[in-house]
This record gives structure tokens, C-alpha cells and sequence, in this order.
């Protein structure tokens, strides 16, 4: 019997669903927006049961596309953005902003917690160390504290249910409460060393309420990658599922970066297939990036997420860093360029932008199109910067401003921005001084980007494959399944069949020392805004 498996990715603003043959094959897709809401600045919601009807319609819609028989799919996989879900007892939604009853969902890129994030950094517990002594904004424990302050005590303890997006999501197919070991690891402090919830964190940020009745609305079973849900699809989900069978194998929830880790980062390609693992970085590289290295052995690195035991690959540590604006930066100024609409993604737009910078550099006699940001340099963390200097309070800086008229002005920021991403990842690859990356596998929405992956290969001096499947995360998902459905023993052994083959791009060595020197000027711009921020603060304590 030919057997198949389901892939579910809920991004941003969009669920994506994929089918997979059993030999790793992307057999059909399709995708379906999922709404946003942002009632005050710096708040992203979003609605758990909009995100369902999102996933069943785009099920349908694949299911229809491929004309997969229910008995041909062998088990069905969630991955999703770390986004905060809040159900009452009832598993219905309870409104985390008050005036809107279905939006129930803390977006990733929510900023509201960012005083609380503060607030439990400055505890000093030994947990934080795990996330290179800063927790963020994006994660759990500040969005849930932020809750209890301002919907209060009572309404906390209403919520029968606090759980990541891809938890939801296992549980609404199942009905089987279960958390998985990478949503609660990386985004909760989930203690994985001890395989238990720290009670003494919960109590020190004030938030002992959630380790009631033997931490139920946190978790009190925990999965693994690989494992199965409960005893699988419930009648009403397989049939809001498209008629799929009652009792499919679903597999544990993954956040989306980790899902396309484990379908990128054992991609086969020409002259790697003998480097370690412990020696590739996965870059996933959406609206958001998301940098992950493995190492065999526990290395604390400040200002970077983890180690996190086998949150990813078994028995393996995941160290994770990563830009909280991305894809969203490059479209953003793509927008102020006016060659995008709202709906546009970034890489629409990328032909004619390049064959602007190409038109310039011939003018101007350039050998490369890199070298006409000379005078342009950006620091790109209009969002923040989550790693590796975990300060949610720095901004963007921009130097070598003029008045943009012409739209070559407007390529050449735009170039100057992609240059910033990538001196970016380099200032996260550095930090990473314990691990050796000898090669970047990138995922996601910017591995269409040509300029985004030159970049980061000529940046990096380092080579960059790119997965021949264009939906790695979605691949990630049937490495998972496909392992919970028992067709392989292990996730690796999954990983290594399912991976597929990659394109290399190389670096190009002759703008290594132009990179160089501007990765210089890089580092600088980080200074002045320090010192900036040195010279205003002395300048308001002064008058206070």
C-alpha cells in the first residue's frame, strides 16, 4: 500500500500544508492566510480556532490537489511559530486581550512582556542560563507573567490550558493533553537535564498558580520528537481534516525552525556528505532567522539559547540564536521602495531590484554589485535583537543617509540591508566560539532570495546548500512523522532517508576583504549605539 504523510507548518501569517511519499518526496501543496491582529502597538494576536479552520482548509485543499485516498496517509505532523495558546477548562479560547473573545493567541513577535522579561532576568535563577542569561520577550514565561498583571490572578487560574501553538494544534486533533520536549525546552525552561518543571522558577517570578494540580495548564506529559499523540486523529478532526481516517498516527508538535533543522540540516550535497553535523549550522530564514548548531557535548554560550538536549536531533545539544526581523526588514523596505503591496513576499520583487544593482555597478565600473554599499551600512535589529546580544531595546541604524529619489538609491539600501542580515549571522557564528561551522544550510521562505544567500556565503566565507525540497520545515514535520509512524526506529535514521539532495552555493573570494571591512563598520555601529544610549541615560539621571 502506498502510504503518505501530512505536513502542517503554521507560520506568520499563513498555514502551509505539504504531502510526503514515504521516501521524503513533496507530492502536493498548498497554503491558506491566517489573520493577525494587533490591538495596541507592539501586540500581535491571532485566533486558535482561525488557525484550525486555516489547517482543515488547507488539508482539504492539498488532499483535493493530490487525490490522496484517507488510507494512503500514514500519519499527520504539526509545526508551528512559538506562539502562546490560552484555552479555558472547556478548551475553549479565553481572550488574552479582553475586548476581542477569540483572540487567544500571544504572537512570537508580541513585545508587550518586554518589562517582565527584564524583570525575570534580573532573579538571576539558574535556569536563565540556558537561554545565555537573558530570556526574551518572544518566550513564554514574560507573555504569561504579562497576563497575570494585567488580566489578573483569577483569570490566570481560569485558563484550564497555556501551551505552545503546535501543542494546540496536537491537541485538538488528538484530545491527548501532551506537550512536546522541543516547544517546552526552548520557549518554558522546561529543565531538560532533569526532565522536569523547575518548581522554584515558577515561584520566584510570581507564577506558582501554573504548578497546580500537578502542573496541568503547563504540561505534565512530556514527548519526544518522533513519539505519537494519544491514539491518534479523533473523528471530529479527521473529518474536519478533509475525511481523513479516524486513529491516524499524529506526531509531536515542533517549532518551525527546529522542523526545518531536521529536514535541512543532513541535506546531501556535493563534496559535504562528510561533514559532521556538529559542524552545520541550519539557518532558517523567514519573516524571522533562526540559527542552529548541534554539538555532542553541553557548551554554554552567553547570548544564545540553549544547549537543549535532544529538543531536535536525539542526544544531541541544540545551541539556538536568531534575528527577530528577517524577511519582515527586507519587505519593509522593499515597501517604503513601493515594488511591493501589502500581500507581496520579498523575493517577488528581487529581478528587477537586481538587474537595477547590476546596471548601477557596470556604470560605475564595479566588478561585483557588493561593493556599491560602500558608503551605505545598516544595523538591521529594527525589531530587537535576540541574539547574540539579547537587548530587545536596540533599534535600527542607518548610515550614509540621503535623500532616496531614484529607485538605484533604494536597490542600494536594500543590498545594504541584505549585507546586514548577513553580518549579523556572522556576529552570531562568532559568538558561537565553541563551535566550528564549516558550512550553512538554509531554509525557508529566503532561500529564494539570490542576494540573502550570496551574501551569507561571501559574508561567512563559508558554503551555503540549499535543500532541493523548498519546504524543508514541512519536510522537518514528515521526518517526525514518518518516525512516529514506525517506518524508522530512530529521527536520525529519518533525517538521513528523507533529507534529499542540495544545491551549493559558494563564496565569492573576491569580495572577501570588501566584507570584511565592512563587518568593521558593522561592529562599530553597535558601539555608537551603546554609547549613545550611555550618553542620553547620564544625561537623564543628571536631571533627575
Amino acid at each position: 500500500l502506498f502510504q503518505a504523510y501530512i505536513s502542517v507548518d503554521v507560520g506568520t501569517s499563513s498555514v502551509r500544508v505539504g504531502i510526503f511519499s514515504d521516501a521524503g518526496d513533496l507530492l502536493g501543496y498548498a497554503t491558506e492566510p491566517v489573520e493577525i491582529y494587533r490591538p495596541a502597538p507592539m501586540m500581535f494576536e491571532q485566533s486558535s480556532d482561525g488557525v484550525w479552520a486555516s489547517v482543515c482548509a488547507c488539508v482539504r485543499s492539498v488532499l483535493a490537489k493530490t487525490g490522496q485516498k484517507p488510507a494512503e496517509i500514514k500519519a499527520i505532523g504539526f509545526a508551528a511559530t512559538c506562539s502562546l495558546v490560552v484555552l479555558d477548562d472547556n478548551r475553549q479560547p479565553l481572550s488574552t486581550c479582553g475586548s476581542h473573545s477569540h483572540h487567544n493567541i500571544i504572537m512570537w513577535l508580541d513585545h508587550r512582556a518586554t518589562e517582565e522579561a527584564r524583570f525575570i532576568n534580573k532573579t538571576g535563577h539558574r535556569l536563565l542560563q540556558h537561554v545565555g542569561g537573558f530570556l526574551s520577550p518572544e518566550m513564554q514565561p514574560p507573555k504569561l507573567l504579562w497576563l497575570k498583571k494585567n488580566r489578573g490572578t483569577d483569570w490566570l487560574k481560569s485558563a484550564g490550558y497555556v501551551l505552545d501553538l503546535c501543542d494546540f494544534l496536537t491537541l485538538r486533533a488528538t484530545d491527548c493533553d501532551s506537550r512536546s520536549r522541543c516547544s517546552v525546552v526552548c520557549k518554558w525552561l522546561y529543565d531538560s537535564e532533569r526532565d522536569s518543571w523547575d518548581e522554584s522558577f515558577w515561584k520566584t517570578i510570581g507564577l506558582s498558580v501554573l504548578l497546580e494540580d500537578g502542573h496541568r495548564r503547563i504540561g505534565s506529559k512530556i514527548l519526544e520528537i518522533g513519539d505519537a499523540v494519544g491514539t491518534g486523529l479523533t473523528q471530529r478532526a479527521a473529518a474536519e481534516l478533509g475525511g481523513l481516517s479516524p486513529g491516524t498516527v499524529v506526531s509531536t508538535g515542533i517549532l518551525d525552525a527546529h522542523a526545518g533543522g531536521l529536514g535541512s540540516i543532513l541535506c546531501k550535497a556535493p563534496g559535504l556528505d562528510d561533514l559532521p553535523i556538529h559542524r552545520r549550522m541550519a539557518l532558517i530564514a523567514g519573516t524571522s532567522s533562526c540559527h542552529l548548531a548541534l554539538s555532542r557535548k553541553k557548551e554554554l554560550v552567553p547570548g544564545a539559547w540553549g544547549p537543549y538536549l535532544s529538543v531536535m536531533v536525539p542526544a544531541l545539544w541544540l545551541t539556538e540564536s536568531g534575528q527577530s526581523a528577517s524577511g519582515l526588514l527586507l519587505d519593509y523596505v522593499l515597501r517604503r521602495m513601493g515594488t511591493l503591496d501589502e500581500k507581496s513576499v520579498s523575493y517577488s520583487a528581487l529581478d528587477d531590484v537586481i538587474k537595477c544593482l547590476a546596471g548601477m555597478a557596470k556604470e560605475k565600473g564595479l566588478s561585483e554589485i557588493d561593493r556599491l554599499t560602500a558608503e551605505v551600512h545598516v544595523w538591521p535589529d529594527l525589531h530587537g535583537n535576540r541574539s547574540p546580544l539579547a537587548d530587545p531595546d536596540l533599534s535600527g541604524m542607518l548610515l550614509g543617509w540621503r535623500m532616496y529619489d531614484s529607485d538605484g538609491d533604494w536597490a542600494v539600501l536594500y543590498l545594504a540591508t541584505v549585507q546586514a542580515l548577513a553580518y549579523g549571522t556572522r556576529h552570531i557564528v562568532e559568538n558561537l566560539r565553541q563551535h566550528r561551522i564549516d558550512a550553512i544550510y538554509l531554509a525557508g521562505g529566503l532561500r529564494r532570495n539570490r542576494l540573502y544567500v550570496q551574501a551569507h556565503a561571501d559574508v561567512l566565507n563559508v558554503p551555503v546548500v540549499l535543500p532541493a525540497c523548498d519546504e524543508s520545515i514541512l519536510q522537518g514535520v514528515a521526518v517526525s512523522s514518518a518516525t512516529a509512524a514506525g517506518q524508522f526506529s530512530t529521527v536520525s535514521q529519518a533525517m538521513d532517508a528523507l533529507c534529499g539532495q542540495g544545491e551549493v552555493v559558494m563564496p565569492n573570494p573576491a569580495v572577501r576583504e570588501y566584507h570584511d571591512r565592512k563587518y568593521n563598520v558593522f561592529m562599530e555601529l553597535m558601539q555608537c549605539q551603546h554609547n549613545a544610549r550611555r550618553i542620553m541615560t547620564a544625561r537623564k539621571s543628571a536631571n533627575n
